[in-house]
């Protein structure tokens, strides 16, 4: 250990029961999330497995008519449409109420005809349910990644937090490890610790203090501070000790020597006032850390959607790609006419995909 001289004894240890406790509020999180993800669902597969069945044998019906037609656009990109459609086909009288969410950063009205499939008659859409078809099944895989893939990975970390903490409540050799502490809050006079081992920064692990408890600091060269831990032979996951080693099942002298030569190192380095300084700005970096973190991840997913947009726009042999069609049609209105006038360059003589149609959903801009 190379910030402090503190050693453990040469024997079996134990510590506390629940020394790595799941997140706050992990089983509500959970069950919101699954609420969410679930209601999104119900609200929008079946339309969407309707619209996919009648984007495979796509019909315009001419005699139809359209009610109630609406569009509403949330958070400037997500839009919802419904509508009320009659129709006759081969003699017969239809009905049907249409529903539709998709990503756009269109603009103004949506011109729409009735679509249904030829196999099945009583399915009927509006053609910008089928157009946006991808549109849609992306975005609803997308929230189910979300909603559905974040609650298993709290019920995992859950999982994994309680079973670690079964493994160092039973006696095994302990090594100490320093630990980056990335945030602390109060929670009903509790503290609550969020921190993870310095050179493995996943998975992030949480433990509660009771009230008037610290965690164990140490402090390197530079003055930067650690949380002081231990990992046991039966958990890979390490386990904070609080500042008074009540956690570790020390005996009375054992635990007096100890916290003599803590009190002896931070004295020396520091005095008790620079500690209480390092501790607090150490702390204090984890919302900047994590927020840098999901910024990065966006600007991956954003420059992988641009590069693939680039590549159907200049060299992809398919001008009916799907997801370059949908990013194509999210572009802005200046930017969107070059790239269908480079589409046009090379696929002229067919038809013009998505975003790049006028009205009558065939002919180029």
């Amino acid at each position: 250990m190379a910030y402090t001289d503190l050693t453990l004894p040469d024997r079996p240890l134990k510590l506390t029961p629940g020394s790595i406790s799941p997140p706050g509020a992990a089983l509500f999180m959970v069950l919101v999330m699954l609420v969410i993800g679930g209601f999104l669902t119900w609200w929008q597969a079946p339309d969407i497995w309707r619209d996919w069945q009648i984007s495979q044998n796509p019909v315009t019906v001419a005699d139809s008519e359209i009610q109630n037609g609406q569009c509403t656009t949330r958070k400037a990109i997500f839009t919802d449409c419904e509508a009320n459609v009659a129709y006759n086909y081969e003699g017969q009288r239809y009905e049907s109420d249409i529903k539709l969410m998709f990503v756009d950063f269109h603009s103004g009205d949506y011109w729409v005809d009735v679509v249904i499939s030829g196999d099945k008659p009583h399915l009927a859409t509006l053609s910008l349910g089928v157009e946006k078809i991808w549109n849609r099944i992306l975005m609803l895989a997308a929230f189910g990644l979300l909603f559905f893939g974040g609650a298993a990975a709290i019920l995992w970390q859950r999982m994994r937090a309680g079973k670690a903490s079964r493994a160092l409540a039973q006696p095994s050799r302990m090594t100490l490890l320093p630990l980056q502490i990335t945030n602390m809050q109060k929670l009903r006079g509790a503290t609550q610790i969020s921190y993870h081992d310095r050179d493995q920064p996943k998975p992030v692990l949480t433990t509660t203090l009771r009230k008037g408890e610290e965690p164990l600091m140490v402090w390197d060269d530079q003055g930067n501070g650690y949380g002081l831990g231990v990992r046991g032979t039966g958990s890979p996951l390490p386990a904070l000790l609080d500042r008074s080693l009540t956690r570790i099942d020390l005996t009375d002298q054992e635990r007096r020597d100890a916290l003599a030569l803590l009190d002896r190192e931070e004295a020396a380095r520091f005095g008790q006032s620079q500690h209480s300084e390092a501790a607090a700005k150490k702390t204090g970096g984890g919302f900047l850390r994590n927020l840098l973190t999901g910024l990065g991840v966006l600007l991956f997913f954003v420059l992988a959607a641009l590069g693939w947009w680039l590549w159907y726009v200049t060299g992809s042999s398919n001008s009916h790609d799907p997801l370059g069609m949908e990013i194509n049609a999210m572009m802005p209105e200046p930017i969107n006419l070059w790239a269908c006038g480079k589409l046009e360059e090379r696929f002229g003589d067919q038809n013009a995909p998505f975003g790049c149609t006028k009205d009558d959903h065939v002919s180029w801009k």
